[in-house]
């Protein structure tokens, strides 16, 4: 999805996610496992997959697209996955993208 990928550069910028990272987004039924998404590290070097739950709204997928765009900067930078940092800076970036993109 094209807003997705706009989302996830958007977010590579603000966090200065170098360019060359590869940074996958699907959207699937995750509702069983009581999230709202989640990151992986691929196998391949700088490569990270993101799942997005479809019972989502529009609001709470860029948001939720940000918070995860969070733990691929820690997984990047080799840091412990930390929920406080993503909680704070997810709204941050979901308002600045907003308005950037009015």
């Amino acid at each position: 999805m094209a807003l997705l990928k706009d989302v996830v550069d958007f977010c590579k910028i603000e966090l200065n996610i170098p360019k060359d990272i590869l940074v996958s987004v699907e959207i699937e039924d995750i509702s069983e496992d009581n999230v709202k998404g989640w990151t992986t590290d691929s196998a391949e070097d700088d490569e990270y997959d993101i799942e997005i739950d479809t019972g989502l709204g529009f609001k709470e997928t860029i948001i939720t697209v940000c918070h995860e765009m969070v733990h691929v900067l820690q997984l990047h930078e080799n840091r412990e996955l930390d929920e406080n940092e993503a909680y704070e800076k997810e709204e941050l970036l979901y308002r600045k993208y907003i308005n950037n993109s009015q």
